[in-house]
């Protein structure tokens, strides 16, 4: 058997051999997630033994992860504002640049009294679960095509004993029968340009690459949902979107052709716009 910290030292070791770019953080994601081990214990008891099926359960996570597989994929587990989401093959992983969208559905949900609001593509469903928890008198509908993410997204929602949430199993490239009954309806859509998947880092491209392509130019989503979706935003309500790097003024000029209003954007962590909003006209 080994002790905790001899075992953190070698898979911290690994990971940096491997070309893991952050390897301390990983491996302590390892521990705390995987193995259920808390960095405070293994800075309080490096000497406490690690079973055998806890070593060979670290070993063999390090191996996959060495070929590139997401860590995330490997715990099973991410957080997310916060909250733990559960995660795996076949949805995409919670990132914290989609934080801000988060930001900026609060401040818009703060200003109505029962809010309604809609999250396209909700893949895990963090972003709609964690408004939800944040706001018990809002409603709250997320809407995901595809069965796996549909799985992951029903667990969170048990997990986190969400009451005023609902999944809606729906392509959003659809247009909705519903008029006039959202306040928010915000989305993270699949936003990659085709060309650019097989350039992906190695990591990205083990997730589903119908939650990565937005099509030839990235912006497929974009245009369905600001033409689509926009009789069920109440006038005056809001459409807000995440988008990738530099494709926030191509964003807003979809926007702006269909007819939206008082446009704004937000930047992430990184200081790059990472959010798009606009009004429907009243």
């Amino acid at each position: 058997m080994t002790g905790y910290g001899e075992a953190f030292q070698r898979v911290r070791g690994q990971l940096r051999g491997g070309g893991i770019e952050n390897p301390r953080q990983e491996a302590n994601a390892l521990f705390e997630i995987l193995l259920n081990i808390p960095e405070e214990n293994l800075l309080a008891q490096p000497w406490q033994m690690l079973s055998d099926e806890q070593d060979a359960l670290l070993s063999q996570a390090v191996r996959v992860r060495l070929k590139g597989y997401p860590l995330q994929y490997i715990v099973g587990r991410w957080p997310f504002y916060g909250y733990d989401f559960y995660v795996g093959e076949g949805v995409l992983i919670p990132r914290s640049d989609t934080e801000i969208l988060v930001d900026e559905a609060r401040k818009l949900m703060e200003a109505v009294a029962s809010p309604v609001v809609a999250d396209l593509c909700s893949g895990t469903g963090c972003v709609g679960i964690v408004l939800a928890l944040l706001y018990p008198i809002a409603r709250v509908k997320m809407v995901e095509k595809f069965d796996t993410a549909i799985h992951y997204l029903s667990r969170n929602m048990a997990m986190h004993q969400v009451e005023n949430g609902e999944i809606i199993q729906s392509d959003i490239m659809v247009a909705p029968q519903e008029e006039q009954i959202y306040d928010v309806l915000l989305s993270n859509p699949p936003y990659i340009p085709q060309g650019d998947l097989s350039g992906l880092q190695r990591e990205v491209r083990f997730e589903p690459v119908e939650a990565l392509d937005g099509g030839g130019d990235g912006l497929m989503y974009y245009r369905a949902i600001a033409r689509r979706w926009k009789k069920a935003i109440k006038p005056g309500g809001t459409l807000l979107f995440e988008v990738g790097v530099g494709q926030w003024e191509a964003v807003e000029d979809i926007l702006l052709s269909n007819g939206y209003e008082r446009l704004w954007h937000s930047k992430d962590y990184n200081n790059i716009i990472r959010v798009v909003g606009a009004r429907r006209p009243r």
